[in-house]
């Protein structure tokens, strides 16, 4: 009997500490999913329904560590799993499933990172289960036209915990959207559609070519290439670059004389059409003058005719409606060129804008009115090119959206515009470290401060908190506020996309005393 008793306490001894084993599991990924005193990356997500394969990567290539991934909905917090990652290698973390009437939201946590969201923040990649494109290593390998290409995560985020994410989509199942071809890190002409890579704009001393596939789901496929640079310095090619570079001159010129041409036609018709009036005028007259002299048929003008029919231009009495009508022409034309010429300044010459905030100060202040000029924006895109400013320019640009897969028409026409100076300009590797800025390129293969001995060190304000170290990807740069404390900038979401770029500062209106 007591050794009954014994085991059915034992029994109920096993059971209670399964149950609290299980209890204390779901307490704890609870607890995992809304960490105390943890801030998450994290991003909205709009997928087909599907199961997807969830793949994450570090951004910074000294990182390494644990990260957690966790699936919220209308259902609740889903654990999606935990793995080691690197900046070197896709890492699977688990598989998450998505139905197509919730809506979701990817946070990922590491106790190592999460205080430090910056320009390396980490990536995932959704990949479906039932028909998988790739399987992530280095890179999520695709074939497009015959040639291996990978799959980019999405770019720059202006968002401190916003997290980069791509959905791959099958490039034989997407929509071309656009295509950008470029030379080392230059953007040098986009097209609608793939076609092989026109070599007259190769470089003399850049073999490395790319194409970079935008598709309509969002996602982007690069295809690199090595290619032989002999034609580059052939004669056809030279002339090419010749008419190229020259482009907008030669357009402005055909503008110019098409529109002489155009103005003297014009004023060759309404001389006609006024010689026309005149004759109709002098003939009706003669006819109705009676017992006059007839005039002869070489058409004499009889000279007893009262002079405004003498002469072909108007004159005091020329009739008031004629007047009127002509002036009120004039200035409907006017005001028409007058706004033409506003629109079109405004679009693609000069815009003013507003500075609030503080990322700027000393150099910009709240309140102060700027002109941005938009020259070199409009000169690049008339030559199918990539608007990349000067280092240490002051430039405004259009701040991008957060990350989702699908976008959302409801945020789609919400614009928002940020000022800031460029640091990196593409290709060149970016570090900072305990606030000191440093850059390498080709020409400082060591590095150097690009603040050090700049017209704007005396106005900026340092951080000694940051640690990024990034390659600023093709057609893109690396920007910052001079009030680097107070700034959220490149620092923190990455490098930002040339086609953002609404062009450089050039001149501060108000107020005055610091005009």
């Amino acid at each position: 009997m007591k050794k009954q008793v014994l085991v059915a306490v034992l029994s109920v001894v096993i059971i209670c500490a399964g149950l609290m084993g299980r209890v204390s599991a779901d307490v704890s990924d609870a607890a995992i999913c809304e960490p105390i005193d943890s801030q998450p990356y994290s991003a909205s997500l709009a997928a087909p329904a599907n199961t997807y394969g969830v793949y994450g990567r570090l951004g910074k290539s000294t990182a390494n560590t644990n990260v957690q991934v966790f699936q919220q909905n209308d259902t609740g917090c889903t654990h999606v799993g935990t793995a080691p990652l690197t900046f070197y290698q896709w890492q699977k973390i688990g598989t998450i499933n998505v139905s197509s009437d919730t809506d979701n939201t990817l946070s990922l946590y590491s106790d190592s990172i999460q205080g430090l969201p910056d320009a390396n923040r980490p990536s995932l990649m959704l990949v479906s289960e039932s028909d998988p494109v790739c399987v992530p290593s280095s890179e999520c390998f695709v074939t497009v036209d015959g040639q291996q290409g990978y799959i980019r995560p999405t770019g720059s985020l202006f968002n401190e915990d916003s997290l980069h994410v791509v959905r791959v989509v099958d490039p034989a199942k997407d929509t071309i959207k656009n295509v950008e071809y470029y030379v080392g890190a230059n953007l040098v002409y986009t097209k609608p559609t793939l076609e092989p890579f026109d070599q007259r704009y190769l470089a003399d001393d850049e073999p490395n070519i790319s194409r970079v596939i935008t598709y309509a789901s969002g996602q982007k496929v690069v295809l690199p290439q090595s290619v032989e640079t002999s034609y580059a310095k052939s004669f056809e090619r030279r002339l090419f670059k010749t008419a190229e570079s020259n482009a907008l001159a030669i357009i402005a010129s055909v503008i110019l004389i098409a529109s002489i041409v155009l103005m003297r036609l014009l004023l060759s018709a309404v001389r006609y059409g006024y010689a026309r009036h005149r004759w109709k005028q002098l003939h009706i007259i003669k006819n109705t003058q009676p017992n006059k002299e007839k005039p002869s048929r070489a058409g004499v003008i009889p000279p007893n005719l009262p002079p405004t029919l003498q002469e072909p231009h108007f004159t005091r009495e020329t009739p008031d409606w004629l007047t009127f009508g002509k002036y009120l022409l004039y200035g409907i034309g006017g005001c028409v060129i007058l706004g033409y010429l506003l629109i079109m300044i405004g679009t693609y010459l000069l815009q003013p804008y507003q500075v609030d905030g503080v990322s700027m100060q000393s150099t910009l202040a709240t309140g102060e009115q700027l002109v941005v000029n938009k020259t070199g924006k409009t000169w690049a895109s008339l030559n199918r090119r990539q608007y990349i400013p000067k280092r240490g320019e002051i430039i405004v640009f259009q701040k991008p959206q957060q990350t989702v897969l699908e976008a959302d028409p409801a945020y789609a026409d919400q614009k928002e515009y940020v000022v800031k100076r460029v640091i990196g300009l593409p290709g060149e590797r970016i570090t900072v470290l305990d606030g000191v800025i440093t850059v390498y390129n080709k020409l400082h293969p060591d590095g150097f401060n690009p603040d050090d001995n700049s017209r704007w060190s005396t106005s900026i304000h340092r951080s000694d908190t940051d640690d990024i170290d990034i390659t600023v990807p093709e057609g893109q740069i690396f920007v910052v506020g001079d009030n680097r404390p107070e700034s959220v900038d490149s620092r923190f979401n990455g490098p930002v996309d040339s086609k953002y770029i609404v062009g450089n500062v050039i001149l501060r209106l108000s107020p005055f005393d610091r005009f």
